[in-house]
């Protein structure tokens, strides 16, 4: 069977839409209307459209695949694949230009992905391309509430262009200090120019000690009338619980503020602190992943750090 790579396009966001949701459904065994809305496709798509892959048979976008770079880092996916009547190899074939996009054109140091931690199909995909699986990744969920009294967050978006600058040098020295080179720089200014949220940001003076990247709105990530905490860091130290606290309760006032009923954020359970704490504060377990790391290495996750992603 005969199947043609080449970059993504606009026209190709109409179908991988489509794509996505049948290929979720078909997976959850639901009905299409059920997959959440958000547009992971547009999005990514927009952010990074030198790192999106299609695939074609005679002229049909059958398949397509998403690189997100995060400075040292990149996130292989989604690969999204039509499953209606399909065999073909165009899965691999996508992941294969995925991982050298990554590998020998940005050179970053590891790739740090997600599948479903129910399904062995899925792993055993990834593990023999390299990307071997690790600890459990959790989806938590917190139902927003008005915040009493309400929080008022210094957000990315309400920065000069020059603070916006030094902003970005603080939140890449903050990732930075989890795995040498990791940022989420681009994300942040990919938000920023899409109006798919914002970043909240804690200073303690001039050193930054929190932050938060936010996903809403129809032009991003997040389900209509929810939010997602795509990323938040919190300095180590002694202060780390106070912080994620503090942090917690703007985001809540953020999301109040947009009328969105509820927040999920993702974090692996190498994270054991920072899960547990998440719980403290009330969030709920929705589902469990699993993280898939190529090398065989930890990078980020490690049993005392406060860093909250999901690998998508």
């Amino acid at each position: 069977m005969s199947i043609s790579l080449r970059p993504f396009a606009e026209r190709d966001l109409v179908p991988a839409r489509e794509i996505f949701r049948q290929a979720f459904a078909s997976f959850l065994q639901i009905p299409e209307a059920s997959v959440p809305d958000g547009d992971m496709v547009g999005f990514r798509s927009r952010a990074y459209p030198e790192a999106a892959f299609a695939a074609e048979h005679q002229g049909q976008l059958v398949a397509a695949a998403f690189v997100t770079r995060r400075g040292s880092q990149f996130v292989p996916g989604p690969v999204i694949v039509r499953p209606r009547g399909w065999t073909g190899n165009a899965g691999q074939l996508l992941m294969e230009a995925v991982l050298q996009r990554g590998e020998r054109e940005w050179q970053c140091r590891q790739a740090v992905g997600y599948t479903f931690a129910n399904s062995p199909r899925h792993v055993e995909f990834y593990r023999k391309l390299g990307l071997y699986p690790r600890f459990l990744t959790a989806t938590l969920a917190l139902p927003i509430r008005p915040v009493d009294p309400p929080e008022t967050p210094l957000t990315f978006a309400s920065l000069s262009p020059a603070q916006r600058a030094d902003a970005l040098k603080a939140c890449a020295a903050l990732t930075g200090s989890f795995f040498e080179g990791f940022e989420w720089n681009n994300e942040i200014e990919a938000v920023q120019a899409q109006e798919a949220g914002d970043t909240l940001l804690i200073f303690e003076g001039s050193r930054l000690d929190g932050m938060a990247i936010c996903h809403a709105g129809a032009r991003s990530e997040a389900p209509t009338g929810g939010g997602i905490l795509k990323f938040m860091a919190v300095r180590a130290g002694a202060g780390k619980r106070q912080t994620l606290e503090r942090l917690i309760r703007q985001c809540r006032s953020w999301a109040a503020g947009r009328g969105l009923k509820g927040l999920s954020v993702g974090v692996n359970l190498a994270c054991k602190e920072a899960y547990l704490h998440l719980l403290e504060l009330g969030f709920f377990t929705q589902l469990f992943g699993i993280a898939l790391h190529r090398p065989d290495l930890p990078a980020h996750l490690v049993q005392d750090a406060y860093v909250f992603d999901d690998g998508r």
